[in-house]
């Protein structure tokens, strides 16, 4: 157990205390002793910092600020940070009336950590997707796709199954199908930082925010491993409100790799494929919902392999991009869940340091 300096150690035969010269000899120990003692900063601040030292190299070698208009900063705002706001806005609502006290407690400290950690998150991430044909030149559509046509059926399988969907949805409730991927995508990000803000912890949500921010700083960066564009290259969409979007998206990125220069509207219209966040995102919330909420599950599941199947059928995604994106939301739970630990509120961090102890699960 490592404690900063000056904390109570009740187990003194045990603990560890930072700063102790056994301890320094651990170059990570040593930098959770600056970041967190002496700077007091929060894991959901200081996990930042590589993700902002990457932006500030690119940018210092020349590579183009992906700046927001109008459209593209109300789309980021109601898709990622708006969730959180009414997360945030109604937690604090009912442990206002039912006085709640202990670890349900509401911490205002969550609010200003929470919202730099989402906004930041969210100007880098289309910031290093815009970087993408810039980091690495070379596309791998054609090899995504001789993957997909290795694979047989699973394509055209996907798209018999969205057209039976959009037949059957939209003759019985007249509910459009294709707007769904988009729709249920954003609905999952209000539903899950609502229900975990509501109905569990700080911890649980501090954690469902961070490794939500992770999917979107880690995945962006990933997709200059093997840069696509994605599957409409080769196929129309069979998705109708997906092919005007594509069709745009492709004409601003060839622009922008042709000048070198971000195209206006550019922000959040950055075509990348490989890996697939929505995968990534719909695997996160799923898979809190199947820990701590089993009926949230039930509800999540339907749409889960829904969001699956129209990733490829849409023609956003190559199949091999949805394995990808779910193990890279495997890795930011594992990652958030040891970034943030039981008694590392912002609260207790600014006043007396944090108590690194066991992983609580």
């Amino acid at each position: 157990m490592l404690r900063c300096p000056g904390e109570a150690r009740p187990d003194r035969a045990f603990a560890t205390t930072i700063g102790d010269p056994g301890h320094m000899r651990s170059p990570a120990a040593y930098l959770k002793h600056t970041l967190l003692c002496r700077f007091r900063l929060p894991p959901e601040l200081w996990l930042l910092l590589p993700f902002v030292a990457v932006f500030v190299v690119g940018t210092l070698v020349g590579l183009p600020v992906n700046r927001p208009d109008s459209s593209g900063l109300q789309f980021a705002e109601h898709h990622y940070f708006r969730p959180l706001l009414f997360a945030l806005g109604a937690q604090g609502l009912v442990l206002l009336f039912r006085r709640r006290i202990g670890t349900h407690a509401f911490d205002v400290a969550l609010i200003p950590s929470l919202a730099v950690l989402v906004l930041t998150a969210t100007w880098l991430h289309f910031n290093f997707k815009a970087w993408m044909p810039l980091v690495h030149h070379r596309l791998f559509d054609e090899q995504l796709s001789i993957t997909d046509a290795v694979l047989g059926p699973i394509v055209p399988t996907c798209i018999v199954l969205h057209r039976t969907l959009s037949s059957v949805v939209g003759s019985t409730i007249g509910y459009d199908i294709d707007r769904l991927y988009h729709d249920g995508f954003v609905a999952m990000f209000f539903a899950s930082f609502t229900i975990h803000a509501v109905l569990d912890t700080p911890l649980t949500l501090r954690r469902l925010v961070v490794a939500s921010s992770l999917v979107l700083l880690i995945g962006g960066i990933f997709y200059w491993l093997m840069p696509a564009k994605g599957p409409f290259v080769f196929r129309i969409s069979d998705n109708f409100l997906a092919r005007a979007s594509q069709a745009r998206m492709s004409q601003l990125f060839d622009q922008l790799v042709a000048t070198g220069r971000i195209p206006p509207g550019y922000f959040v219209a950055a075509p990348a494929a490989m890996p697939s966040l929505h995968t990534a995102h719909a695997w996160l919330f799923t898979w809190y919902a199947a820990r701590y909420h089993r009926w949230l599950f039930w509800m999540y599941l339907p749409l889960f392999c829904f969001i699956l199947v129209e990733a490829v059928a849409a023609s956003w995604h190559y199949v091999l991009d949805l394995p990808a994106g779910a193990l890279l939301a495997v890795g930011c739970i594992w990652l958030s869940r040891r970034l943030v630990v039981e008694n590392q509120s912002p609260r207790t961090v600014a006043a007396r340091g944090t108590e690194l102890g066991p992983d609580p699960g």
